[in-house]
């Protein structure tokens, strides 16, 4: 299942300003609590759990669903899971290859913090290494520019190496970020409309052709997507802040 759109970079990751995927949001856990409720029943061959995050690899068509249940590569059928149960909250690809950035909370038999703060892989999922923040962040939205890091824990955060956090004042809460990583060009989904950073996330600007919350909600039923081509970026549909769930990726919070 081929997913071409983009002529850059080698990973694409799936936007809110790029794809409209209505998904099953989940609210954070409390601190100290790793357990993953056992996945819902999906379609053959997919993974049964919340997706959180997608990424696609233009170059090899591989195609990663970072979900409740962990990371699975839905290239072909059935799904293959990759690397440990973490629930993946957040979740991005790097510039370079088999590089990864999430967050989230662990699953079973994990030894990780809770929440996981920022992780990174550089085998493609396989392994998992803590880099900051862990005990103290669960980024529901996450992506990768090219100066570095742009996420949200209830605080908008920015970061050159992933180690060392930058707090930015947006005005918004983002239900959703998206980045080239090849670009400082970032997309955050909020609920007055599309908000633009040129600057990696250190300054914003409403995008007034864009459409607002009242006419960006996806009409599809939890786990129907629908793909749209138009620009690159990054999916990152759950953000919203502790114990707190949104309606897709139109930033409307619920209990």
């Amino acid at each position: 299942m081929p997913l071409h759109a983009f002529t850059r970079p080698r990973y694409v990751s799936t936007a809110a300003a790029a794809a409209v995927l209505a998904v099953t949001a989940c609210a954070p856990s409390s601190p100290g609590s790793s357990a993953i409720p056992a996945p819902a029943t999906s379609a053959p061959g997919l993974p049964g759990s919340h997706v959180h995050g997608l990424s696609v690899n233009r170059e090899t068509d591989q195609i990663l669903l970072a979900t409740h249940g962990g990371l699975f590569d839905v290239t072909i059928q059935p799904a293959t899971k990759i690397g440990g149960t973490n629930d993946l909250m957040g979740f991005s690809a790097g510039a370079k290859p088999g590089v990864l950035f999430a967050s989230g909370h662990p699953g079973p038999g994990s030894d990780l913090p809770n929440p996981l703060g920022l992780i990174k892989s550089t085998d493609g999922g396989k392994s998992w290494e803590p880099l900051s923040r862990q005990g103290e962040s669960d980024f529901h939205a996450l992506t990768a520019a090219k100066s570095g890091l742009v996420a949200f824990d209830g605080t908008l955060r920015t970061s050159p190496d992933g180690k060392s956090w930058s707090v930015q004042s947006a005005g918004f809460a983002p239900a959703a970020l998206a980045a080239d990583p090849t670009s400082d060009t970032v997309l955050a989904t909020t609920q007055d409309g599309l908000q633009r950073s040129t600057d990696g996330g250190r300054t914003w600007a409403l995008v007034p052709a864009a459409p607002s919350s009242s006419t960006s909600r996806s009409p599809a039923p939890p786990r129907q997507s629908a793909w749209n081509r138009a620009a690159p970026s990054t999916l990152q549909p759950t953000a919203g802040p502790p114990g707190q769930r949104r309606d897709g990726l139109t930033g409307k919070s619920r209990r």
